[in-house]
């Protein structure tokens, strides 16, 4: 009998616990500037790696803002109100977050945060069923054409040596899809 006590004691805790919990949402702040940062443009290879300063070289890009990381001091304050930083996007300034609706109202009241939106997760149904091809005819000239591939051949862009990621917060399927089986065969993935 006390045994039974024990473990309805430990059930009602632990129910009573998990529901005393904040309600956590992702949310995407998008900061006003790079301020208290401590990289500059005029040194690159400080944050990036020289695969990717090689390959700015080879294709003319140059080096800008965008490049440059998010502010670990606006980082810290975001931190210090008790939400977990998932991911931080250099190109958009932005940090996506996980926090609760308190934390949030206040994080995004902080004078360096530009804008704030809620983000939500989709969970679709993805048909994981091969469909057969609706039509047999051929576009690949017409296509080719319609992306300009044979004027970008005549200027010697080949796609020779260009490096290309991949980079989405995922593709449901995609380790059963057939689209993308020689990627995982090849270990790509």
């Amino acid at each position: 009998m006390e045994n039974n006590n024990r473990f309805i004691a430990v059930i009602v805790f632990l129910v009573f616990s998990i529901s005393g919990q904040a309600q956590t949402n992702p949310y995407i702040l998008y900061l006003k500037d790079k301020q208290g940062i401590a990289y500059t443009l005029s040194d690159p290879s400080a944050y990036l790696s020289p695969k990717s300063l090689q390959r700015r070289i080879n294709q003319n890009i140059v080096i800008d803002s965008t490049d440059l990381p998010v502010s670990e001091q606006y980082q810290n304050e975001i931190k210090s109100f008790g939400a977990t930083i998932i991911y931080t996007s250099r190109w958009l300034n932005a940090v996506y977050i996980q926090a609760d609706a308190g934390q949030y109202a206040q994080i995004k009241n902080l004078p360096f945060i530009q804008a704030g939106i809620q983000s939500f997760r989709i969970q679709d149904q993805i048909n994981t069923h091969q469909t057969e091809a609706v039509c047999s005819a051929s576009y690949s000239d017409s296509f080719s054409d319609f992306l300009g591939i044979t004027e970008m051949h005549r200027q010697h862009l080949t796609g020779d040596g260009v490096l290309i990621a991949i980079t989405d917060s995922g593709f449901p399927g995609s380790d059963t899809l057939t689209a993308f089986k020689h990627l995982w065969n090849l270990n790509k993935v």
